[in-house]
């Protein structure tokens, strides 16, 4: 089970609901695009912050198939709190990242894991700004619009950016001002990471219900659910390390 949640959390990181918003704005079409990237930035649920409850994660391989579920806190400027699951409830990785820090709680061996955010993008090759992502929002680094004179009459319009040697095409939805698709890559032939996003649900801010991420290359394919959160969300997040746990550099 150990090696599974290892490795489910790997290709997550990796290879990186049906109700609308009250609050949608007017714009349904794409002609306004500087206004609906400009939107789509600031509709980032990572702009507060929001609590995913409850959550699950399927992994599917040609090989294999993991199940998991997970909760997620995040507070303002990169804070998350991470917590994964088993199936019966028990947990196994409680794991916290900021802008300096990162801490794992690994319950099964008992060990705390300790490194700074570059551990983590040496580890997963995503770069802590970038984690949300997998939480629909859009990366807002150097965007710029891919087609302007095409998408006048369209409903979605294509974005492209880059960030530390990545590189991304995102699609943006004009009346939920969402993204709805990205494809990231590091430039070599053939690794590329397709993330989707359906069923946004929110109040005042959108988070999708259902996100797919593939990678074709290893043809492992991650199916999120987010099944019961909070955002805006103002809590307070705190990682209690495992009391005796041997202490351990990642």
């Amino acid at each position: 089970m150990y090696r599974k949640i290892k490795k489910i959390i790997i290709s997550v990181l990796l290879i990186t609901g049906c109700a609308t918003s009250k609050n949608i704005n007017s714009i349904i079409h794409c002609s306004d695009w500087k206004k609906i990237i400009e939107n789509a930035v600031n509709n980032n649920i990572t702009k507060t912050g929001f609590y995913i409850q409850k959550g699950k994660i399927d992994l599917k391989s040609e090989t294999e198939k993991v199940s998991l579920y997970f909760s997620v806190k995040y507070a303002r400027k990169n804070n998350y709190l991470i917590s994964l699951r088993s199936k019966s409830g028990v947990e196994a990785l409680r794991i916290f990242i900021s802008n300096d820090t990162l801490l794992i709680n690994d319950r099964i061996n008992r060990e705390l894991l300790y490194g700074q955010p570059d551990d983590f993008e040496r580890i997963t090759g995503i770069p802590v700004e970038m984690l949300k992502i997998i939480f629909g929002d859009v990366p807002e680094y150097n965007l710029k619009i891919a087609a302007p004179s095409k998408i006048d009459k369209k409903e979605e319009i294509s974005i492209e950016g880059y960030y530390k040697g990545i590189k991304y095409q995102l699609k943006i939805d004009c009346r939920f001002q969402k993204m709805n698709n990205l494809i990231i890559s590091t430039g070599l032939k053939g690794e590329e990471i397709i993330i989707s996003n359906k069923k946004f649900q929110g109040d005042n801010r959108l988070i999708p219900v259902e996100t797919s991420i593939y990678d074709p290359v290893r043809k492992i394919k991650i199916e999120i659910k987010n099944l019961k959160f909070i955002i805006p969300w103002y809590g307070d997040i705190e990682f209690v390390p495992g009391k005796s746990y041997k202490k351990r550099h990642i």
